[in-house]
Order: C-alpha cells, then sequence, then structure tokens
C-alpha cells in the first residue's frame, strides 16, 4: 500500500540550486515512485530576499503534487544582516534568536497553519533543513510524524538555542554523512530515535572521455576531483 508523505522545503523547483532544496526534490521524486507524495513549500525563488515569484496554489512536478505558499514577510537584507552579526558576536537572549526567526525572511505562516490543521493525515513528514521558518514552526506543528533532515553543518545559527526545540521534537533523522549525524549528536541532547545516514546518490554519465577533459582544461599529472 503507497504511504502519504509530505516533504516540507523552503524553496522547491527545478530552477532551484540550493543543496538542500535539490536534495528534496530528488528524494520527492524518487519517493512518488511508489509513493504519494506532496511537497509544500513557499513562492519564493531567491534566497536573500525570499520575494514571491512564484504563483501560490497548487502544482504538478511530474507524480509529485506542489503546494505553495505566499512569504507574508520577506527579508530586510541589510537589517536581517546586522541581526545576525549581533547574535554572532556574544551573548544574547533567547527572545532576539525568535525574533531573528521571525525576520529571516521567507516567513510562511499559511504553510504552517495548514501543516497543523491537516498534517495528522501523512504517514511522515519530511523536513528539510533545520535553518529556515517552514521546519522550525513545521516540526512542532506535527509531532510524531515529523522525520527532520537537517542538513547541518558548523555554522553559527546552530548554536542558537531556540534550534534545541526543534531537533527534540523529530521523531526520526536522515543525515548525511556520518560527520554531519556525529555533530548533530555533539550539539544536542537527542534522546535515542530512528536515524539514518542516506548520503547522496550521484548517477554516473553513460560516457566519459578522460583525455579529452585534459586536453580542454590543459591538465596535465595525477589529478584529484572533489
Amino acid at each position: 500500500m503507497a504511504r502519504k508523505l509530505a516533504i516540507v522545503v523552503h524553496r522547491y523547483g527545478a530552477e532551484v540550486d540550493g543543496g538542500s532544496e535539490v536534495l528534496a526534490r530528488r528524494i520527492a521524486h524518487g519517493l512518488a515512485a511508489t509513493d504519494d507524495v506532496e511537497v509544500w513549500t513557499s513562492c519564493a525563488r531567491d534566497y536573500l530576499t525570499w520575494a514571491n515569484e512564484l504563483p501560490a496554489g497548487e502544482e504538478r512536478d511530474g507524480a509529485v503534487r506542489v503546494r505553495r505558499f505566499p512569504v507574508d514577510r520577506p527579508r530586510r537584507i541589510r537589517w536581517f544582516g546586522r541581526m545576525t552579526r549581533r547574535l554572532v558576536a556574544g551573548p544574547h537572549s533567547r527572545e532576539l534568536e525568535l525574533a531573528w526567526m521571525e525576520r529571516q525572511g521567507q516567513r510562511v505562516l499559511d504553510l504552517v497553519t495548514a501543516l497543523a490543521r491537516e498534517g495528522q493525515s501523512f504517514d511522515a513528514i519530511l523536513f528539510f533543513t533545520y535553518l529556515y521558518y517552514p521546519t522550525f514552526f513545521g516540526v512542532p506543528a506535527v509531532g510524531e510524524r515529523a522525520v527532520l533532515v537537517p542538513t547541518a553543518h558548523d555554522e553559527p545559527p546552530l548554536r542558537f538555542r531556540i534550534f534545541d526545540d526543534v531537533f527534540r521534537a523529530a521523531r526520526g533523522f536522515v543525515f548525511q554523512t556520518p560527520e554531519e549525524r556525529e555533530l548533530v549528536h555533539q550539539r544536542f541532547a537527542i534522546a535515542p530515535r530512528a536515524e539514518t545516514v542516506a548520503g547522496v546518490s550521484i548517477a554516473a554519465p553513460p560516457s566519459t572521455d578522460p583525455a579529452g577533459f585534459r586536453r580542454k582544461f590543459g591538465l596535465t599529472g595525477p589529478l584529484i576531483l572533489c
């Protein structure tokens, strides 16, 4: 029997090139081969302004149903930059961190409200990445159905106290690397729960031309490609 799954991600679409966003879309299409998958996302395309550029409502992305919700507070870029520097510079209150989250940019209150209303109808809801408004407020809204794909790395916001609540509320985790898993376990007091290190697959091209690549870019000697 097909499962009913939702994926919550701050931006979504073939034209969106962020790491977490691309990962979310790949997983959505992979799961849609066997399950009923919806993506819940914003109308934003730009991760700096979070301006509404895409139409709100429903659309199809192949087998995936996409539901877009309008951003009701875009980011004031310079003001937000000053606020971030203040938080990173030294001690600050939890209230200031919450204000930072509210003003980070892509506040999508309608998305979180709809999750609280409809979330129990899904078998599981995957949230991509820990950092943004839809995950911060969405994970607590659906409780035991929330699976967090944090895509965490060592950055100042990871040490903000407000994120303790998000990591505590998730029922499970999907990590990309063992190092990410170790980082999260070092940072957060997470009780034992379902988790896995899934990684990201790479589709090999049907053919390669190493000699032609070397000639094109003038490369000689041994190489390490990362």
